[in-house]
C-alpha cells in the first residue's frame, strides 16, 4: 500500500558536475506476487538503453524484505 505510513518509500536524487543518482528503497507486500510484476522493469532498462546507450549503470536489489534500486547516469552535459 503507497500510503501506508509504517513501509514507505524512501526516493534519493543526487547531482554531480556531470552525474545523476537516482535511488529507491521500499518494503516489500507479504502477499501473494503479482504474476505481472517484473514487467515494469524490463521496459525501464529498455528505455534506458534508448535514451543513454552506455551511460548508465542500473543495480536492482530484490532482497526478502526490501526492494531497492540505483541509477546512475553519467555524461549528463552531453546528453
Amino acid at each position: 500500500q503507497i500510503n501506508n505510513p509504517d513501509s514507505p518509500i524512501i526516493i534519493e536524487i543526487k547531482i554531480g558536475d556531470d552525474w545523476l543518482k537516482f535511488h529507491t528503497k521500499n518494503s516489500k507486500n507479504k502477499g501473494i506476487k503479482d504474476p505481472s510484476s517484473g514487467i515494469g522493469l524490463a521496459i525501464i532498462k529498455r528505455r534506458l538503453d534508448l535514451l543513454y546507450r552506455y551511460n548508465y549503470k542500473l543495480k536492482i536489489y530484490d532482497d526478502e524484505d526490501i526492494f531497492r534500486t540505483e541509477l546512475i547516469i553519467h555524461n549528463i552535459k552531453s546528453l
